[in-house]
């Protein structure tokens, strides 16, 4: 869908990144007669243990599969805690090699209503549990769960633009906005469409079309590359390759680019490859809790007792609130000033509800990482850290790791696809000379909110360093390549939210690209004259 005419720029661009734990918002205020402008990030609820303020942990959106199993949400809005939805993954849909098992369940139920309502009677296997909650969400379709999120969305939207906007902007009824989106790569096989086209009934764009929601144009590979570009552009030159792992709550997209026009800032997106990641995602529930808690629902259901299987879902709804172990995973690693303060502790006890002695109970396993000790739940971060490293760097015989993934992706699919490329522009630091089949990657750059982490990135990064190559049978001779030390690794000033602020950023191009082609045509001698 078009943007405004070379006369009518945006007074305001909107970025929203759908991840799978949290929509990030940035957005740009536009003054008339400057092309000057800030990206700013939303900011949403406050949060006690970080400074994470500007994530919104509330998401719905179609799964992969289609049909009503529509995505996840977890946590309110701003303070509200009326809403929420439950949704449990199936590992069976995933190749083995990539994950070492999936998540098992994200968590959330109303909190207002103590009704219950078992939607399964099936506990025989966990992936065929569907546990009960509160309230009249779950009998909401995959869509109506999505116009909800974004409903309660727009409002602080349009607070923010209220309190932020210059008073030579018009107030946001009759203010130009144009709202830009992206999607996980995993889940966009429409392009994103299904979002859009939410984001337009949920009110985004107006009968007038003053706001628009406008069709997605970028990967989030991109949308991160453009955001990197302008904080670190010097370091870069056309032709570069760019490995981008965004490494995010649930997921792990791993997407090679080509840096066509450092002028212009395009960036392309040659093929991406796409992982689980969901031992870095929400809380890691082990199978054995997960039968006790949907079968204490059942029970509790069954014996008519709502207020109990209230309490119950109210634990339950605590292992993946942002206050535990989400916490927890983005915390691990970092330098702690303050000996005493949670991150620092070797077990983090996090007080949860009245837990109901004898009904939720955690067989802890092998290196499971949570347990519980009366209304407390332990987290055990070395037990954690053993998880990340596993993720990170594999199991024999279970499963690959990520490090091995990428160097997957680096000798395999980029010597047999990246390097034959039609779209690959000759690299400036090469004179001119078109790509080899044994040249290496330029980049490595981190994005994401496990990207942001610096045990994640440490690990990695040493890793890939450190680690000899694992040359693919079919070509012998990229062992002459360089090494991959001399791939340099990045990460944007805030990981996190670089999809989002590169979005704006990506838009206001083009409407600046738009304007000088216009502004060249017009001001060209004989422009339009009849010969």
């Amino acid at each position: 869908m078009p943007s405004w005419s070379k006369h009518q720029k945006p007074h305001a661009i909107v970025g929203l990144d759908f991840g799978m734990e949290c929509i990030k918002v940035a957005m740009a205020f536009l003054d008339e007669a400057s092309n000057d402008y800030k990206v700013m990030l939303l900011p949403f609820k406050e949060n006690s243990f970080t400074d994470e303020t500007n994530n919104l942990t509330v998401l719905a959106y179609p799964s992969a599969g289609g049909g009503p199993e529509w995505g996840y949400a977890a946590d309110a809005l701003t303070g509200h805690r009326d809403w929420h939805v439950f949704r449990i993954l199936d590992p069976g849909a995933l190749d083995p090699l990539s994950v070492t098992r999936q998540l098992n369940c994200v968590l959330c139920t109303p909190c207002l209503d103590t009704q219950v309502q078992v939607l399964s009677d099936t506990v025989e296997h966990p992936t065929d549990v569907v546990a009960a909650a509160a309230g009249p969400a779950l009998n909401k379709t995959g869509r109506e769960l999505c116009l909800d999120v974004l409903k309660k969305l727009l409002p602080c939207i349009v607070d923010f633009y209220t309190e932020n906007a210059r008073a030579r902007l018009p107030a946001w009824d009759d203010a130009r906005v144009d709202v830009v989106l992206t999607v996980p790569l995993t889940v966009g096989k429409d392009r994103g469409t299904v979002l859009a086209e939410a984001a337009r009934d949920a009110g985004f764009e107006d009968a007038e079309k003053k706001h628009k929601v406008l069709d997605v144009s970028l990967t989030e590979a991109e949308a991160v590359m453009v955001q990197i570009m302008h904080e670190k552009g010097d370091l870069f030159m056309t032709g570069d390759h760019i490995l981008v792992a965004d490494i995010g709550g649930a997921t792990l997209d791993t997407s090679l680019l080509v840096l066509a026009d450092k002028e212009k800032g395009q960036v392309l997106t040659d093929f991406w490859w796409p992982m689980t990641n969901q031992l870095f995602g929400a809380a890691y529930i082990d199978d054995a809790l997960e039968k006790n808690i949907a079968q204490a629902l059942k029970q509790c259901n069954a014996q008519g007792s709502p207020a109990v299987a209230a309490d119950i879902a109210g634990v339950a709804r605590s292992l993946s609130r942002d206050f535990s172990v989400r916490h927890a995973k983005h915390s691990l690693g970092k330098r702690v000033s303050d000996p005493d303060s949670v991150a620092s502790k070797e077990v983090a006890c996090v007080p949860i509800p009245s837990l109901l002695d004898g009904v939720l109970t955690s067989s802890l396993g092998e290196n499971r990482g949570i347990t519980f000790q009366d209304t407390l739940m332990q987290l055990n971060r070395p037990a954690l850290t053993d998880l990340f490293d596993r993720q990170i760097h594999g199991e024999p015989g279970k499963c690959h790791g990520l490090t091995v993934e990428m160097r997957i992706m680096r000798d395999d699919v980029y010597v047999k696809h990246a390097a034959k490329s039609i779209r690959h522009p000759p690299r400036e630091r090469d004179a001119g000379q078109a790509p080899r089949a044994n040249d290496i990657l330029d980049f490595l750059v981190f994005a994401g909110g496990m990207g942001a982490n610096e045990y994640v990135r440490t690990e990695i990064e040493d890793a890939l360093r450190h680690r000899p190559p694992h040359p693919p049978a079919s070509q012998p001779d990229i062992q002459s390549a360089k090494t991959i030390e001399d791939m340099q690794y990045l990460a944007a000033e805030s990981p996190q939210h670089c999809v989002c602020q590169g979005l704006v950023r990506a838009h206001m191009q083009e409407l600046d690209n738009r304007k000088k082609r216009s502004s060249f045509l017009f001001k060209k001698p004989g422009f339009m004259k009849r010969k």
